[in-house]
């Protein structure tokens, strides 16, 4: 079940955001952000929120503020941290004493703002990492600071073709953190999990196998 609300993020502030609802809730919420190109409905995170409740799972997806104004560039990373801040904060508060695993996460950019707050101390259990931004297309400069701080679990799901996250570069990252890591490689994926023409009648698979690594990740789920 969908469930359409406003994310107050500052006093008399808000923005869009969806719950995805299980009929029976797991003890795990999952909150997912957005990349910087898209918004809420990117088709990897709609897959998710509709395919993780079945197994117990809740899922809030929301937009950054720039999104509901209708700008093309994303907010100052002070407001997207405050964003993401909030929406955990919604996922404590509507569960309560039955949240037993809060999960932090998103697509690229979404993705760098819950490892940065990782990184900073919010109580996190778990962080998603879908398409990460490791490095810009082109260049071998690491932006893997937010990684290397974070002590969570994090399961990274990675294209094999994505310009911004090259599996060489990023595999020795993943090796060098004190986390536990999980990778789940996307073959053809691009940097948004797209597959080539060639491959397109196997984008639906794609989700659902991605979804199907994502539940099996999950602790009792």
């Amino acid at each position: 079940m969908d469930e359409s609300c406003q994310l107050e993020w500052a006093p008399g502030r808000a923005t869009s955001a969806v719950w995805s609802l299980p009929d029976t809730f797991g003890g795990t919420a999952v909150v997912l952000a957005h990349g910087a190109g898209n918004d809420l409905h990117q088709p990897l995170l709609a897959h998710l929120a509709g395919a993780l409740p079945a197994r117990g799972v809740a899922v809030l997806r929301f937009n950054f503020p720039y999104v509901d104004a209708g700008r093309r560039t994303p907010d100052a990373n002070s407001r997207l941290c405050a964003t993401f801040r909030a929406a955990l904060a919604l996922g404590r508060e509507r569960f309560g004493g039955a949240l037993q695993c809060l999960v932090a996460g998103g697509k690229s950019m979404g993705a760098r703002v819950a490892a940065q707050l990782a990184s900073e101390g919010e109580a996190l259990d778990r962080l998603l990492i879908l398409g990460y931004p490791l490095h810009a297309s082109g260049s071998e400069r690491l932006r893997d600071q937010y990684l290397r701080a974070a002590y969570q679990p994090m399961l990274f799901v990675q294209g094999d073709r994505d310009p911004m996250c090259r599996l060489e570069l990023l595999r020795p990252v993943l090796a060098a953190l004190a986390a536990p890591v999980g990778l789940h490689e996307v073959p053809g994926g691009d940097h948004s999990f797209k597959l080539p023409a060639a491959l397109r009648d196997r984008q639906e698979a794609t989700y659902r196998a991605i979804a199907a690594a994502v539940a099996d990740w999950l602790p009792g789920v």
